[in-house]
């Protein structure tokens, strides 16, 4: 498995509130996890470090190595970071209002789950194709789902950086799963909406099929990202899977 992060403040913010690592349990299955940040000058970046930190060391922790046991993992563990997010942002006057989205993909042998609140995404670079393995929790996806607009107004639809879910904002959270049997050289992308909001998928496809090194991956696509007006944080973690073969 090779694992590539970037992140960057973008071209018009001056505070980066996007978080994103990568962890591996006892047994050296990973969790890679990127959030963004919600509420601006209310404390997105605490927001956004305190899932990130606090679900990475409880997965450093644990000895987790089956498909189903990671699935109940992150439920449990989402919900209470979403808990934890939403009693600080309670208890401190400047936190008012801050939250987070979060999408996280685990690996474990051929298996990948995926889980998502909010609008960062997942993505499968497969056979020189890409597809969205996430769907965005967002108004304009709710109004593109009951056929109010059309995929191609919601890319220019003034409200669609309006998030429906996230973390810390309400006590009850809605967390998406998705899973994927993995094939040799498959290549999982995971990034903020600042990233997905400036380029098209095809464009994206194109980063990851002209380059086959993770870090320059992330690089060029981050770059991308500032030249097409990188009006937001931009943040991308890309992990190849390679199958290890059997030594004779």
């Amino acid at each position: 498995m090779e694992i590539a992060i970037k992140s960057d403040v973008g071209q018009r913010r001056t505070l980066n509130e996007d978080a994103a690592g990568y962890f591996l349990n006892t047994q050296n299955m990973p969790l890679i996890v990127v959030c963004d940040g919600i509420g601006g000058h209310n404390a997105g970046d605490v927001a956004s470090a305190m899932a990130l930190s606090h679900l990475g060391k409880r997965w450093e922790e644990e000895s987790i190595t089956d498909t189903e046991a990671a699935y109940q993992w992150l439920v449990k563990n989402i919900q209470a970071e979403n808990d934890r997010v939403f009693q600080k942002a309670n208890q401190y006057r400047e936190l008012d209002g801050m939250g987070t989205t979060i999408v996280a993909a685990v690996i474990i042998d051929s298996e990948l789950l995926v889980a998502n609140v909010g609008d960062s995404r997942a993505y499968l670079y497969r056979n020189f194709q890409i597809k969205q393995l996430t769907e965005d929790h967002t108004l304009v996806q709710e109004l593109v789902k009951s056929g109010e607009i059309t995929e191609e107004e919601a890319k220019r639809h003034p409200q669609r950086n309006i998030v429906t879910q996230s973390l810390g904002i309400t006590l009850n959270v809605q967390i998406d799963f998705v899973r994927v049997t993995l094939k040799n050289e498959d290549t999982i992308l995971l990034c903020s909406d600042g990233l997905s909001n400036m380029l098209e998928d095809q464009y994206i496809k194109e980063i990851l099929g002209n380059y086959s090194d993770v870090n320059t991956q992330a690089q060029k696509a981050v770059l991308a990202a500032n030249e097409a007006g990188g009006r937001d944080n931009i943040t991308v973690a890309i992990a190849k899977y390679l199958v290890r073969e059997e030594v004779a």
